[in-house]
């Protein structure tokens, strides 16, 4: 847990081995979905799909939150 709490917000402070792990762990659980994490090709799809039936508020918070999902997605 300690490991995950610096990549995350002291992602200067790890190592090349940490910061390559580091990767590798985003990847699995954002690509992959490992650990049972909702991979991120399905949550875009959840977010089309709820963009539908969406109002103007709820569409501007989606936007934010697939804006936001492409800023942590680890490079493919």
């Amino acid at each position: 847990l300690v490991f995950r709490y610096r990549a995350r917000n002291f992602p200067q402070t790890l190592s090349d081995e940490e910061n390559q792990r580091w990767q590798a762990h985003r990847a699995a659980r954002l690509l992959d979905g490992a650990g049972g994490a909702r991979a991120i090709d399905t949550f875009f799809a959840q977010i089309d799909t709820l963009a539908e039936a969406a109002d103007e508020p709820a569409e501007a918070i989606l936007g934010a939150l697939y804006d936001y999902a492409e800023a942590v997605a680890p490079e493919i």
